[in-house]
């Protein structure tokens, strides 16, 4: 019988322990004679990042023929109960199409198990969905006290450049060439008589940067140039060296 061996991770934090679930799940097929093929996903429980594991899905759903999917436990099969992936699969379990294996948690499911089995199931499904649900909580909290710390999580915009410190820590510093470009713009547009198309226009012409119209209107809308950031609509002051003065920005926001 064909068996689809599925090895998951769901942080980079755990990477680390997809050569384990490997080892163990391809003993197991190899135990029980199965003819099997494996997947290693690495994915993250709280980004959404689930295109593989739906890619893997789909093409059980398409194998044509009874097969068993082997998860190492049940907590690999997955941190979101109400997925399409998890109902797909729940699905063909029910119609008799698959079984779903879980070696480590001495659990085997199909179309015909027992009440207990399948509360056992079911009770693994809900705390794997609380784990999901305290990962993401967590990592809302970070985020909310980094904004709240004056810190930017993610590229630095044009005119800085994210760095790491000697002490390991992540920053944004200023990326003196294309700083020079964003002061550039702000003074000329502050200046009057010219638009976003000239100003692109010189930028191109005197720096050698491929900018369009479009960015230097939101480069002349960011606040992150004289020293906050706006995430969702909401102003945070930030940590870092700011290009231009407030003084520059309203004057420039202003014609």
């Amino acid at each position: 019988m064909k068996a689809f061996l599925v090895a998951r991770v769901s942080t980079d934090d755990q990477k680390d322990a997809l050569p384990a679930q490997t080892f163990r799940l391809t003993e197991y097929a190899k135990r029980r004679g199965y003819d099997f093929e494996i997947t290693e996903l690495r994915e993250s429980a709280y980004k959404g990042n689930r295109s593989a594991f739906s890619e893997l899905v789909t093409k059980i759903t398409k194998h044509g023929e009874v097969c068993i999917v082997v998860f190492d436990k049940i907590d690999r099969y997955t941190r979101d109960s109400s997925s399409q992936e998890v109902r797909m699969l729940d699905d063909l379990r029910k119609s008799a199409k698959i079984e779903l294996h879980f070696p480590s948690d001495n659990l085997f499911i199909h179309k015909d198990s027992p009440a207990t089995d399948l509360l056992r199931l079911g009770m693994g499904v809900v705390v794997a969905q609380y784990y999901s649900d305290a990962i993401s909580d967590n990592v809302r909290r970070r985020f909310e006290q980094k904004l709240r710390d004056g810190e930017w999580i993610g590229k630095a915009p044009l005119g800085y450049k994210n760095s790491i410190l000697p002490n390991g820590k992540k920053w944004i510093e200023v990326e003196p060439y294309s700083a020079e470009i964003i002061r550039q713009i702000f003074k000329r547009y502050a200046e009057g008589n010219t638009s976003n198309r000239i100003i692109a226009d010189q930028m191109r012409k005197e720096f050698g940067i491929k900018i369009g119209q479009s960015k230097v209107e939101q480069t002349l809308k960011n606040p992150f140039y004289y020293g906050e950031m706006r995430i969702k609509d909401v102003l945070y002051p930030h940590k870092y060296e700011p290009l231009v003065s407030y003084e520059l920005f309203e004057r420039a926001k202003s014609i």
